[in-house]
Order: structure tokens, then sequence, then C-alpha cells
């Protein structure tokens, strides 16, 4: 339940963080990926994404043979 509310919580913030953007005044536009909070915030919500497919055993049996060997970039 915890997880549930803090992978919420972070997808609300980037929502929030990336529709507020404009109302900021900046001067040059940011690229959707540094308005998203680059590769961190990515990473951190794809993470919380794949970890909650994994739990939830009504879907995982479909993605039970993906990527699973492949290791993270650097």
């Amino acid at each position: 339940m915890r997880k549930q509310l803090l992978g919420g919580c972070l997808i609300a913030g980037l929502l929030v963080l990336v529709s507020s953007a404009p109302l900021l005044g900046q001067m040059k536009e940011k690229s959707l990926y540094e308005r998203l909070g680059k590769r961190k915030a990515i990473a951190a919500v794809v993470d919380e994404f794949v970890s909650r497919v994994a739990a939830d055993n009504r879907i995982n049996k479909f993605f039970a043979a993906t990527a699973g060997d492949l290791s993270p970039e650097p």
C-alpha cells in the first residue's frame, strides 16, 4: 500500500511539474526529458511500474519472459 501511495505521489508530482512549467515564465522551454526530471526521475517511474507488474498476479505471467536477464544501464 505504501509503495502504491509513493508511486502515485511521484506520478502526480511529475504531472504538476510538467503542467506548471509554462507558468513559471521560462525564457527557453526545456525539453520533455528535462521537464520529467531526466534519467533519474524517469527511471524511478519505470522501476515502480515494473515492480507493480511483477507483483500483480493477474498480469505478471504475460511479462514473465521479457527482459528478465537484462541489467540496467549505468
